[in-house]
This record gives structure tokens, sequence and C-alpha cells, in this order.
């Protein structure tokens, strides 16, 4: 409802997006929005069938009657609405209406006629219709029965059937009598004074709240009081309202003596101090029974009769409101927590019992609730076996205002006050006094004492807001945690919990509706998209600001006259400003090409039908356009979901999407749609309109009978309506098409479509035949663009080329067909698991119990797998198929749309999750940061395979179009493949070359063309390319011939289609086809019932599908991917069917795919339990991206800059946990395998080709001397203060010069977790902001956990302190203690540097996970602004190169989860060791051994001089390939070459050592394919981690891939001062033959004497600077030369 009331984003009043102050659109509503206001549209069910219309048979059996709400099934819990408060918010509380309001203003009643039955009150007709009960009788003296009776002139009942009172019933004394004005509230009320049979009215309370937690609350109690005591259903109640009835009982009476209801009418409700005097009157007092029915005829006159559950009862015993509070997000349930009974049992009603999840939102003050430690510190609370916090309430309720001169507007006061009051005239006369405006324009105030400057809890503020009187009262009500701080809004509801009232449940239905009416985004959203309806498809911020300006005045005004009521919300008045607009109405504004739309397909067909005159020869035959949707695009009531035919931010490709504007209409311009259209609209030119089956002609139609048709053009005698027009002159060709333009274009037809028409026509004319040469006019002009778009079309006579691929293609042909089954298909019913679920584990018992429309063990067939918890899964038997080519066939478990991989406990609430349209956007763009706009992921991977030499072609059957879409400058035209065979258009013609004609009217477009123009005329003429390649198709008998099509299936004529087309692959000379078909109706919400028959359809006709594969021999060159916008939810919702979900399954079928597997990984269980579990749905944990990487590759998109291209959010995803061809095909190319703990990916067949060529100058003269420089770094920090006998952790008093920091270490440094199962973003623990560490410590809740951390420095540190940050409102998982360790290198042993115990303030709330919420702090302070703890140690003088922080466990033990936000050791950064002057001798103390090895050993491979036409540049590594190896993983390895300072980065974390060192190397592979000589080796330094440089280095090379390698150099890098100095990334290098960059930080080695060449090179580094985890380098260059 909220999508289509307000939209997505809030809007200005001009409809541009209103932004926040990152930019970015504020949206409108978010999931908690949606789950809300789902709750207010429970209940509806239909009504009972009846006779008359809704009977009839119609073409889609609608009923005409609204549905009804049942209360029992209607969520009755407070709601939250947009603005941060609750559905029902400044609406008057029950319990502050006057006395008797069924006698004051605004008290409504409708008849009942003789049943006295209420319609919106709970009741049984048995009890109502019993004559035994008492009534409500009105006496004729009374002023309540003169009002409804309404007597006309002769004083007889008119009886009306609604009745509202506009002023308060005057009773005088003898009024006062009546027994209404004796009780709190009515019922039914009964007339029958003078009448055969009483007459009743039902009393419509007006619409008020209650608030959910009250004071003083009692207990009420429901049905039999059993023999023991013990009491069912017991509730809280408010004791002001009249909720419920009496319990009398005998005073001082015992056990055996029951208590009984006494009334004044059957069903009176009553209040507590009502229900104390109803039985004093009796002579007995309220009180708790101990017996209630045991002899139903002595339960009291008001009881005899009625269900145990017709109503509660009021006892004299207390009950406690209570609330629940969640942990993760302070969301309440209710919980009422009455006395025991007298038999000590409290049995709560279920729904507010403990146990309850009935959880909403709410706002809390300064967004802080309770924590779990809160929870266990505060005595009025206690922690719940579910993870809550159950606590008692105490309810505050305070003044706002105390003055007027507070108040600074009417707007300030809204946003302050939120609870409602009644109208104060609704009182007596003499209860309030009238203030006046206290200085306030636009307020009145009431109040019962005091004056403008004294107000009370009683004043009230009475205004108007949006043409709606608003009375609000001066209080707040607010709701304390007993015993502590905590606070939060109380809760306002419509719907009682005490008594759901179906009167209630309509009420807040209407304050739902208002809430998204009165939205401030409601009127510039209805705006634009009433001005895209009326013809601007993109009207202006000035139109539309106009437009919402007459639509909150409800009034419009123009050259005097006047439209509108004046009130706010008025539709007269928006719609006269669209359409009345200068914008709307200027014909120069036709010039503009921007301007207009284009016009929907029935738009068009009922335009040229009123225009043409169409005349009915019998008006009870008549076309209805029913069953058009598939011919035209739209359908009279046929609009395929609730997102109408088209959606509104469609932009047709080409210039309405260059242009940035949008064409909803465009959507439809599917070209078999086009020229059914043209071709219908010239048969009723022609012949009339008709029904004869061997033309297109417009469909449906109301009582018809088989027609006869024609085949003389221009006979309409068969025909039951046909165009009566006739020109107003015929004196000539001009006057013709100049009338049929205005006509039929609006006078819009360029000149030279029109000189074009008229000279066509002219030969026809001159016959005398008009009536002929009118029809020739009419169906040229129906071609033109001008007819199908406004603005003004410029086009060209030249007509548009287009031509296929006119060559053979090279390599074999491969097709992919995309499979889009759009509504959410419920997967979890296609694939099961069944059995070998290991450990113990019933896989289908778990899958049973969380699905209530689970599939039975009979309807499951069996398929093995390995890789997931269970080994047997079932496929629904009703798609065997899947089962018996399951060696064809991969299952893809729990898969979705992804951004980066998340669990529940991440921020996963992003975007429009769960809505049709944004899921199926998404799944079709395959780019969720829009890195490739307005392309889909299909047409990239057709771009890509272009670029290549393929052969593409794009081709859409109802699909998803945006799928297709490439980039511009691929120019892949997407085709509209029909689902039937093609047909000769323009049967019987009135001239023989209209379609010829219409290429020309349809030319190319000149400057200045309407975008609109331009959409229509490029894909007229590409559908008539089409149509001619398809009947060239069709003339060569290329034809599928054996194929069993299905004529109901929509699916079978798709796939059929799909089958004839490539059949023709060789005919369009195309080696790489894409399909995309669309299947709609899985969107089953009301049952699931339909997803049967609907397997079965897909089982048959893909089976004739794959038959008719395997006929044209390419089964194994075919792949399909099946897909679905999301899955849906696990368990099945009221009406047994399944809500929008997100994770699904899905399969890929074909003849080559390497089947009989379930990829990705199935949930178990599937319930709250598993880690992916979120409101019923699962969050999935395969992307998309991980199945279209594999067909990617298998079509022949490898390289990895390809992929990226493809795949924008490829990188999002680990690279080896995507699928690659050989895990999906058969003959698949390219595979990523994990050797020795490191991913490495690789094709058989990679071309590597430069895309820039080198333009580096040979040096002048070489080099000739050598550039050692010995290293000024030691290998191991020396201790600061050395002594005659070292120690292992060298001490020293904090010396001067060192820099005292908020952290020694961050993320330039290492960080490595222990005693963790697995563990996630490791690198948060040290961000510097509120991102949260990970860690899965099942099963080793005894392990100690932790990281070790090596800061970055290369000057060693002292810590004194440790500091921790909490990860989170779960104190649960925070740690509860640290210890810190260091170590002066990585072969020394820790030492302890101390311990001890983590106090957080427990505020940990605030600690809101985000990577983007920074933390600042300082030596000597945390952030005070985030929770943390930290341990001091200010005796710690020790230094160390390395520090371990160990937590030995977590607040509650059971916690299998570890998290945190940040470590921080805030300590002394120490002046670094200096550095020595520069020696060319070499180092007496090497910092490593010697090699056994030479530095140039004797090789095989022949040397030389340097040719005198070597070529001598700055490297001889870029362009190139290169591979890295010895990494787990590697960043951006083509910058370890390229000319920038991007850094190259590898990560060590799991490889084998050497010596337990970390080694890894790249090999690189120089793209000028020749040999050269290596002389110099830079190294420049990348931006951060001067511990990842690396300090010990071989360089080899080799001759061929066959030959060994050989050593050019090695040995310590000979870095200076490179440790201090970082070079930016991304920074461009400048470096010649001679030298490196002056400008950046570099530092080389050089080869003075080598002169072998070689073809590849591989570098290695042996060691980086303290054994880093870590090994990162901005660049490396080879200067040497390249031989000719």
């Amino acid at each position: 409802m909220q999508l289509f009331s307000i939209g997505l984003f809030m809007l200005n009043k001009d409809g541009s997006k209103i932004l926040d102050e990152d930019g970015k659109p504020v949206e409108t509503y978010t999931i908690d929005d949606i789950m809300s206001y789902a709750s207010a549209w429970t209940g509806f069910e239909e009504r009972d069938a009846r006779g008359g219309a809704s009977a009839a048979n119609r073409h889609v059996d609608r009923s005409l009657d609204p549905l009804y709400i049942n209360p029992e099934s209607r969520d009755h819990f407070p709601k939250s609405n947009l603005y941060g408060g609750f559905i029902g918010d400044q609406v008057v509380l029950c319990n502050d209406l006057p006395d008797r309001a069924f006698l004051r203003k605004g008290a409504t009643y409708k008849i009942l006629g003789s049943d006295p039955t209420p319609t919106m009150l709970s009741s049984e007709v048995a009890v109502e219709m019993n004559p035994d009960r008492p009534k409500m009788e009105l006496l004729p003296s009374s002023p309540l029965f003169n009002m409804l009776c309404s007597p006309d002139s002769n004083g007889d009942c008119t009886f009306p059937s609604k009745v509202v009172l506009e002023d308060n019933l005057f009773y005088d004394d003898a009024a006062k009598l009546g027994l209404e004005y004796k009780v709190d509230t009515l019922r039914t009320v009964e007339m029958k004074v003078g009448m055969s049979h009483p007459m009743y009215y039902e009393y419509i309370r007006q619409p008020c709240v209650e608030h959910t937690f009250y004071s003083n609350a009692k207990k009420v109690i429901q049905g039999q009081v059993h023999g023991d005591a013990v009491q069912d259903n017991v509730m809280c109640a408010d004791p002001t309202l009249p909720i419920a009835t009496s319990m009398c009982l005998e005073p001082g009476s015992e056990q055996s003596v029951g208590g009984t209801v006494h009334c004044n009418y059957m069903g009176e409700r009553m209040t507590y101090d009502s229900a104390i005097e109803t039985c004093a009157a009796k002579g007995l007092e309220l009180g708790e029974p101990w017996l209630f029915r045991k002899d139903p005829h002595e339960s009291g006159p008001c009881a005899k009769g009625a269900s145990f559950t017709d109503f509660r009862s009021w006892t004299d015993s207390s009950c406690q409101v209570q609330a629940k509070v969640s942990f993760d997000a302070g969301k309440v349930a209710i919980v009422h927590s009455p006395s025991p009974d007298h038999g000590g049992m409290t049995n709560t009603e279920p729904s507010v019992s403990e146990a309850s999840l009935n959880f909403f939102k709410t706002p809390w003050t300064n967004g802080h609730f309770p924590s779990l430690n809160d929870c266990l510190s505060i005595g009025s609370c206690h922690v719940h076996d579910d993870e809550s916090c159950i606590c008692d309430t105490e309810v505050a309720v305070n003044d706002v205002f105390t003055s007027s001169s507070e108040i600074s507007s009417i707007a300030d006061l809204k946003a302050a006050l939120h609870i409602g009051a009644a109208d104060p005239q609704s009182f007596e006369d003499d209860h309030f006094t009238n203030f006046g405006s206290c200085g306030i324009d636009g307020l009145t105030v009431y109040s019962t004492g005091g004056n403008c400057a004294s107000f009370n809890s009683d004043t009230i503020f009475s205004f108007e807001w949006k043409s709606k009187s608003l009375f609000l009262k001066n209080i707040k009500s607010e709701v304390y945690i007993s015993g502590s701080s905590f606070v939060f809004r109380n809760p306002v509801q419509f719907i009682s919990v005490v008594q759901t009232e179906a009167r209630d449940a309509y009420h807040e239905t209407d304050e739902v509706l208002d809430s998204l009416f009165y939205h401030p985004s409601h009127p510039p959203f209805l705006a634009m998209r009433l001005a895209q309806r009326f013809g601007l498809s993109n009207a202006s911020p000035s139109l539309i600001e106009r437009a919402v300006t007459a639509y909150e005045a409800g009034s419009y005004e123009t050259n005097n006259l006047q439209f509108g009521s004046g009130k706010y919300g008025d539709l007269g008045a928006l719609i006269a400003a669209i359409l009345l607009d200068p914008e709307s109405r200027e014909a120069v504004l036709d010039a503009d090409q921007s301007h207009g739309h284009a016009k929907a397909p029935l738009d068009k067909v009922i335009s040229v039908f009123r225009s043409m005159g169409l005349k009915f020869e019998s008006p009870l035959v008549m076309p209805t356009l029913l069953d058009s949707y598939d011919t035209i695009g739209q359908g009279s009531y046929e609009s395929p979901s609730v997102f109408n035919f088209y959606l509104v931010e469609f932009a047709h490709p080409g210039a309405v999407q260059d242009a940035g504007l949008t064409s909803p209409e465009t959507s439809l311009y599917q070209s078999y749609r086009l020229l059914y259209l043209l071709d219908a609209m010239s048969t009723t030119v022609k012949f009339g309109v008709n029904d004869c089956p061997r033309l297109p002609r417009f469909e449906g139609w109301r009582n018809s009978s088989p027609f006869q048709c024609s085949t003389v053009e221009g006979n309409t005698d068969f025909s039951p309506a046909h165009f009566s027009y006739w020109p107003s002159s015929v004196e000539s060709v001009q006057s013709i098409v100049s009338e049929l333009s205005l006509l039929l274009t609006s006078s819009r037809m360029s000149a030279s479509n029109e000189a074009l028409i008229t000279s066509l026509v002219q030969p026809i004319f001159d016959t005398g035949d008009i009536a002929k040469a009118i029809r020739a006019a009419q169906q040229y002009i129906l071609t033109t663009p001008e007819a199908h778009t406004t603005g003004i079309a410029r086009i060209s006579e030249n007509e548009r080329q287009l031509t296929g691929y006119e060559s053979k293609p090279r390599g074999p042909y491969k097709a992919l067909v995309f499979l889009n089954f759009s509504g959410g298909v419920d997967s979890y019913n296609l694939l099961v698991p069944k059995g070998q679920c290991g450990s113990g584990k019933d896989g289908y018992a778990a899958y049973a119990a969380s699905r209530g429309n689970a599939i039975p063990l009979d309807g499951l067939t069996s398929i093995s797998t390995s890789d997931q918890v269970c080994k047997e899964f079932g496929v629904h038997s009703d798609f065997s198929l899947l089962a018996d080519l399951y060696n064809q066939t991969i299952f893809f478990a729990n898969i979705g749309t992804l951004f980066k991989p998340l669990t529940r406990h991440d921020e996963w609430n992003v975007g429009d999750l769960f809505a049709h349209n944004s899921m199926q956007y998404n799944l079709a763009r395959g780019d969720p940061y829009d890195e490739a706009p307005d392309t889909g992921v299909l047409g990239r991977l057709l771009d890509m395979l272009q670029k290549q030499g393929h052969h593409t072609s794009a081709n859409n059957l109802n699909g998803e179009k945006q799928m297709l879409q490439g980039f511009p400058e691929y120019q892949n035209t997407i085709t509209e493949v029909t689902l039937s065979n093609p047909k000769d258009l323009n049967q019987y013609p009135t001239v023989t070359d209209l379609f010829d004609v219409a290429k020309q009217l349809n030319g190319v477009g000149e400057l200045g063309n309407s975008f609109f123009g331009e959409a229509w005329a490029d894909s007229m003429s590409t559908a008539l390319f089409e149509h001619e390649q398809l009947m060239a198709i069709a003339a060569a008998g290329i034809e599928v011939t054996d194929y069993p099509l299905n004529g109901e299936s929509n699916l079978s004529k798709g796939l059929n289609a799909i089958a004839n087309h490539m059949l023709s692959r060789e005919f369009r000379n195309v080696n790489r086809d894409i399909f995309v078909l669309r299947q709609g109706g899985f969107d089953m919400h009301h049952s699931s019932d339909g997803l049967a028959p609907a397997f079965q359809d897909m089982n048959s006709e893909l089976g004739k599908f794959i038959n008719e594969m395997k006929r044209q021999g390419i089964w194994e060159d075919v792949a399909i991917v099946f897909g679905s916008e999301f899955g849906r939810s696990i368990p099945t919702n009221s009406n047994g069917g399944t809500d929008h979900g997100w994770g699904g399954h899905s399969f890929l079928i074909g003849g080559g795919v390497n089947g009989g597997k379930v990829l990705g990984n199935y949930p178990h269980p599937l319930d709250s339990a598993h880690a992916q579990y979120v409101r019923g749905r699962m969050i999935p944990t395969t992307p998309h991206e991980f199945v279209w990487n594999g067909v990617a590759q298998w079509l022949g998109v490898r390289t990895e800059s390809d992929l990226d291209l493809v795949l924008p959010n490829r990188k999002s995803f680990s690279e080896c946990d995507h699928f690659t061809d050989k895990d999906l095909f058969v003959d698949g190319a390219c595979d990523c395998t994990i050797i020795n703990g490191a991913c490495s990916c690789q094709c058989d067949t990679v071309t590597y080709s430069p895309t820039v060529s080198p333009t580096l100058s040979p040096s002048e003269s070489p080099s000739s001397e050598p550039t050692t420089h010995p290293s000024s770094l030691p290998s191991v920090i020396p201790s600061i203060s050395p002594t005659l006998n070292p120690t292992d952790s060298p001490t020293a008093e904090l010396p001067e010069g060192g820099i005292l920091v908020n952290s020694i270490i961050d993320s330039a440094g290492s960080y490595l977790p222990f005693g963790c199962n697995t563990w996630s973003r490791a690198w948060a623990s040290v961000d510097g902001s509120l991102e949260k560490f990970h860690c899965d410590r099942t099963d080793l809740q005894d392990v100690p956990a932790g990281q070790v951390f090596s800061p970055p420095y290369v000057q060693a540190t002292i810590a004194k302190k440790v500091r921790v940050y909490a990860g989170g409102p779960n104190a649960n998982v925070s740690p509860i203690d640290v210890t810190l360790e260091g170590r002066v290198n990585p072969e020394a042993p820790w030492e302890s540097i101390g311990s001890g115990d983590l106090e957080f303030n427990n505020n940990f709330e605030m600690n809101v996970r985000s990577s983007a919420i920074f933390i600042e702090s300082t030596y000597e302070s945390g952030d005070v602004n985030y929770t943390y703890a930290e341990v001091d140690f200010p005796s710690n003088n020790a230094v160390y190169s390395d520090y371990k922080v160990t937590f030995s466990a977590t607040r509650k033990y059971e916690e299998t989860r570890l998290q945190f936000a940040e470590v921080e050791i805030p300590g002394m950064l120490l002046p670094p060791p200096p550095t020595p002057p520069p020696s060319l001798s070499p180092s007496v103390s090497p910092s490593v051994p010697p090699t056994a090895y030479p530095t140039h050993p004797p090789t095989p491979s022949p040397t030389a001089a340097v040719a005198d036409n070597a070529q001598a540049v700055n490297t001889i590594l870029y362009p190139g390939s290169v591979e890295s190896s010895g990494c787990s993983r590697t960043v951006r390895a083509g910058s370890a070459i390229a000319p920038t300072t991007e850094k190259f980065f590898c990560d060590h974390l799991d490889m084998p050592t050497q010596d337990g060192i970390w080694v890894d190397s790249l090999t690189f592979s120089p793209a000028h394919g020749k040999l050269s000589v290596a002389k110099d080796l830079r190294l420049y330094t990348h931006n951060n981690c001067a511990n990842c440089d690396c300090v010990d280095y071989l360089l080899e090379g080799r001759v061929d891939a066959s030959s060994a390698w050989e050593e050019i150099g090695s040995g310590d890098f000979p870095w200076r001062d490179q440790a201090i100095c970082r070079n930016s990334r991304g920074i461009t290098i400048n470096s010649t033959f001679e030298s490196g960059d002056s400008d950046l930080c570099y530092d080389s080695v050089g080869f003075p004497s080598h002169s072998t060449p070689y073809l590849d090179y591989k570098y290695t580094c042996r060691r980086t600077r303290k054994n880093h985890r870590y090994h990162q380098v901005g660049r490396i260059e080879l200067a040497g030369y390249i031989l000719e």
C-alpha cells in the first residue's frame, strides 16, 4: 500500500528526492515499517457468496463485494507508523471520551433491522435473538429514540440507515430515567413501541485508542472456572474502560458458591467501578470466584445461554502489565502478570504471556533500552528463556506545556503532542473554557481551569491541519522500567487485547490509510504518477509543485474557473492542475525533445476508435479489449501484477535512457506487440472491428457468435462495428491527410511525413475511390511516430539501416536460457532435505516442522549429494525431470541477491528487500552499487563475448528486458522473439507497400527529434527488420516440426519459440545466443495449491524442450538456468500460502553440465537456530554472482577484467567461492583450487594482449656502477637501554623523544585471531571504527581466544594500557577480562605485561555496529561517546615488537560468540634507531645467514652482449600478465607492475613457511613476448605497513615456459629510509631506464654485469620486515633491454 501511495523515498514538494547529509535519498519506510503496516492488513477475508452480479460468469471471477475484517484473525497489538510513533497517535483516548459518549456529538448508529446481532461487535446470533435475554430498549420519550426514529410529517418513523449525532442530546430529568442514561456504553438498542417487529440499531463508538500500558490494572477472567478454582485465559484490563462484565459474589462466600453476572442489558460492558456498583445494587460484592458456571442456570441472568468465551468479567484482584524487551533491537511485547487464582495458578492468555513473541517497535528515550547486564541488575526485571528481558512497569503522565509562551507555532505543538482529545463541544456546556488563540494564529485553546499563562493536563488545543480538525491533549504518557532510568513512549492501539472488536479494526484501517494520505510525500508522489498517466512522462518540478499546491489546498483556479472542494486531498483539483497547467497545454512545448510521453496501447486503440467514429451495428455486441495483453501489451482488467502493465521508472534504451528520462509505456515495445497492434489497426480500418480468427484483431467480446470473415478490403458488412469517419472536406488529398493528422496525431505530424503520405495517397484519390484513399491515409498515419507519441518527431526519409551478421562466426555454438519465474518461487518445496543427515539429525523432520505446507515423503523423488548436512534430498515429484536428469543438473542452495556476505548478526536490513519490483530489478541488473548504470548482467555478458569476436544475440520473450541491456558502444540489439510463428503482415491490403513505407515514416531521427518519437521509430524499424528475418527463416523451411506444443501453456509457447530460434542459428550467423523467458504466477500468498500444477507444467515443457535440443544435436551446448527474484518465507501464513522471502534454491541443467550435486549451503535447521534465519526468511549464502561467474566462463568470458565488468560486485566475495566453469560443466576451462592453503585460479587457455603500446625511450648509457646499500634496519628491534647481559625483554624508563599514542596497533599492522573455529572481519578489531570482529567459539568456550598484533612501525613500542570497545547491544558476547603479553621478535617467547577485568559501563546499545562510525580516542582516554573498558599497566616499561591480547571468557559462558568492536593499546612509540652512514663495504654482520649459492651462478642459457638494436626501457615487465603463488589471498596482482603506486597485496595466512619464514612469488610474462635483459630491480613503497616491505629477494628468469628458472640476483634488498617514506596509492610513476621516479619513495638493486636474455621473470620475496603476515609493494620495475 505504501509503495503505491508515497513511494520509496521522501520527496520535496516539487517531486525531487530529499537527501541526507551524505547526499543519499531518504527512504520513506524501512523493513520494520513494512512488517508493521503488513500487520494492519491482517484479518481481511472474502464474504460468503450470494446471488446477483457477484455470481455471474465473468471473464475472471472477481467478487464485487468488499472484504470484511474477521477480528479473530486481526493483529491486535500496537503498530508503529512512518513518523516514529504509532498508528493512532493524536486520536482521542477511549477513557477520555465524555461520559455517555453515545449520547453526544459524533456518536454514530447504523440500522440492523429486525436482527439485534451487532455487525461490528463480538456476539452470537443465538444469544442476541433469545427473547429471554434483557435488551437495551429505548422508550418513546427518549431523545435517542426520537433521533433514530426521525419521524416524518405524519409522525411515522423513517429509520435512517445511518444516524450521526451533530450535537449533544439533551436529557431532562424525566429522560434521565431511561435505561440508556444509566450505563457506561451501548451495543445495540431496541425500538418496538407501535411496531409489529422491533427495530434495532447498533452503536458505533467513535474512533479512539487505548494506552498499551496503564496503572492500577485489574484482573479479568473469561470462560468457566473449574472445580479446582483454576481460571483460564486471564488478562489485565484498564479499570477506567467499559470492557468487561460484573462478577458478583455473596459477601463472604465460600468455595462452594460461584460467581454470577448481572447487567442492565445482555452483553453490557462496564468499567471496574460500575461493576462494583452493579454487584452492590444486588446486595453482592465484586470478587474473584471459586467457581463459575458449574450450573449454567446459576451463572446470573446475563450469562445464561452465552458461550464461555463471549465476554470477560472483572475481578477485584490486581494485575501487573509488564514489558518484554528484546535485547537486539529494543522492541517491546506486552506481558500480563495477574495475581494467582484460588487454585494458585496464573493461566495468562497466550498472546500476552511471558512466552509472547508479539514484539513491536517503540521509541526509547535517547535510544537506550535494557541490555542483558541491565536486566540482570534491575530488581524488577528477569531474563526470559528466549533471551529477552521482562520487567515491571510504571506509567507516568505529565503536562507538556505550562503556558502559551512555550509554543512557537502550531507545527511545533503538533510535533510535541501525541495524544488526542475529544471535541470539547461533546462535553457539558460548562465543562471547558475557551481561551481563544492565546496569541497563536489558527489555534483555539480549551481548559477546565487556568488561563493562557497556566495550562494543565486537561488543556486541549484545537486547530485545522490539512482540512482536518485536530484536538490534542496537553499530556505525554511514558512507561518506566521499574527501578531504572529506562523509559519509552507509551504506545497507543485501536484494538484492545482484552476484547478484539471488528469496529476497532475498521477504525485502525482508516487511520492506516490516513497515515499514508497525510504523509508529506503522498501529494508529490501522486502528482508525478498522475502526470505520467495524463501525458507527461517527465513533468517539470515546477508543474509538480503547482499540482501539489492545488492538491493540498483542495483548490485550483484558472481563467476564473474554480476546481475542487477546498479541502486537502481533492483529486479534482489535482487533475485540473495537471491538465490545465501551461506545461500540459502549450503547443510550443511539443518542440522540446523531452516533453510528452509514449501512448499506452489501450489509450491508442480507444483514441482511434473514438476519433474515427466507431459505429456499432448492435450495441449488445461489442469488443471489450479483454484477452489483449499477450497481443498488444495491455488488456482490460488484465494487469499482470500490482505494478501495472509497465514500471513507472522504465527508461527505453537509447535516446530516452541517455537523456536520463523515463518512458514507462515503452517497456511494452516488444516487436511482435508493435506489429500486431499496427496490423490489428489496419485490419480494423479495412474490415471494421471483427473477430475473424485469421486476421489480427482486438479480441474479447460480449454476446458474440462467430463472425463471417470478409476477404474484400473495405467490406465491413460482416463486422458488428466499423469506422464511420468521413472528412469534412474531400476536395483534395491534402485536406484529408491534414484532418486525419489533426484527429490521429493532434496535428503533430512532420511536414516530411505528411508530404510523403500525401504523395502516396494521391494516385488512389485520383481513381475516384475516395473511401479507399481515406483508408490508405489512415493506415499510413497510424504507423508514424506522431500517432504513437506526443512531441514533435523530426524524421528524415532515410531508412534506418539494420543488418545481421554477414559472415560465419568463429567457434562452436553455445546458448544460455534464463527462465525467470517471477513472483517468488517456493523453492523450499522444490528441493527438500530427506535423509542421511548425520549426527542423529533428521533433516526431513526439521523441514516439516518449519513448514506448514510440507511435501509428504511420498511426494519426493530422491537424489543424493555430498558436502551438505544431509546427503539425501528429495525433488518435488511433480518436477521429477530434475531427478531423472540429475547427472546433468546442479542445484544451488540458498541463492539470492547479496551485496556482500551477510548473516542476521550483520546489518542486513538494507534496500527495499522483499518487494517484487526492486528484487526483480536487482536480479536483472546484478550491479548493486550501480557501477554499470542502465545495463543488465546478461547484456554485459553479451558485450564481453562480442568483444572477443563472438557473434551474439540477445533474445527476449516476455522477459526482463533490462537483463539483456548492454553498453551502448557494443550495440547488442535485443531481439523480441515471438511466441508464435511469423505471419504475413497486411493481409488483403489497401496498399501493398504499407510496411515498406513505414520504414521511411520511421526513418533516421534528425537533430531535435522527440525522445519518445525516436523510441517508437527505432523500435518500429527493429520490429520490421526482425519480422523480415523471421519470415526469411520460415521461407527457408527452418522450423521445428515434431514439437508437441501446448497452446494453453505460455511456457510451452516460449520454449517452442526458443527452439525455433535456435534452429536458425546458422541462418543468423550467431554462435552465442542468450534467451530470457519470463513466466509469472508464483506469488502464492493465499495458497500453495498452485505450486504442483506449475511444477507439472515446467516438468512437461522442459522435457519437450530438452528432447528438441537433442534432435538438433546441441543439448551439450545449451545451459538452462532457473531463477526467481526471491524465495518464499519458511513458515506458511494464515492462508496456507507463503510470503515474500529472500534466499531460495535454483538449478542449472544442460547436456554439458557437470551435474549430480547440490552446491552452496542448504540451511539446516530451517528455523531461528540458523544464523541466516530472520523473520521466517533465509538470508542467502550463495549470491547470483557465483553462478554467473561459471556460466560466463563457459560461454567464453575468462579474463579477470572482463568477468569484473560482467559482474561488478564479484570482488565483494572471495574469489575461490565463485563457481568456475569446471565446477559447472564437463568441458570447463577454468578452475580455482586451494594449493597449500592458497587460492589459485587459472584457465586452460588465456590470451593476454597488450592494451597500451609501451612508449619507452632507450637509455643513452647504462649504469655500470653497483648500487649496493647496506641495510640500516636490524632484523630485530634493539633494546633501548642495552646491558652487558641483555634480557629477552629489555626495559627502559620512558625516554624523551617518544610519542604517546592512542594505540600502538592499527590496521596497517598485522592481526591474527586464535581460539576461534571461524572468524570474520579480523581487521575490524583495529580499523578505528565500530565495525565488529566476530569469533565463533562453538565447543571452545573453555579455550582462551584473542588476537596477535604486530604494529606497523619499524621502531619499538611500550604498552601502557589495553582498551576494548563493546561490539554492540548484545552484552553476552563481550569479553569479561583481558590479558596482554608481548615479545621482542617472532621467535621469542611471550612475556606477560598484565591482566584485569573489563568493566564496561553497560550501555552496550551505544555501540551501533558500523564501519562508518569512527572512534576518536587519545592516549589518556577512550571515546566517551561509546562503551569501552580498559586495564592499565602503569609500571610496564618493557619494549616489545608484537603483542598478544587474550580473553578467557564472554559474559555469558554458554555464548558461542566472542565479539568486540575495537582493541586499542595506548602506549609510547619510541624513536626509530639511528641510521648508519652508507658504506660501500659489505655488512660485517648480515641480518640473515649468507646463502650457500653464488649470486650469479653459471647457466646453460647462452649469454651475449646487448645488441645494438635493443630498446632500453624503464621496465620490461609492463604490460603483461602476473601470477602469484604462496599467498592465501591476493589483491590487485596486476598492480605489481602497473605504472602507478596502486599496491599489490599478498596475505600469507595459513600458508606453509620455510624455516618459519613466509615466502611468496610473482611470475611475470611480458606482453611484448620478446627476450629481454634485466639490469635494475626497483621496488616502490606502498602507502602503509613498513613491516610489509620485502627485505630479502630472489630474481630469476627463464627462456621459455619449459625451461628451468635461473637466478639473476638475490640477497638483502637495500632499503634505506623507505621504512618511513611511503607512497600514497594510485600515483602515476614517471621513470626512465636510468632512474626511478625521484619524486617517489623507492629503492633499487642493479645487475650491471648481467647480460643473459630471458622471456619470463620470477620475483620471490623470501622475507618481509619482521616476517610480517602481509607482503605489499607499490610497484615492481625491472629496467632493462628488450631485444628486437
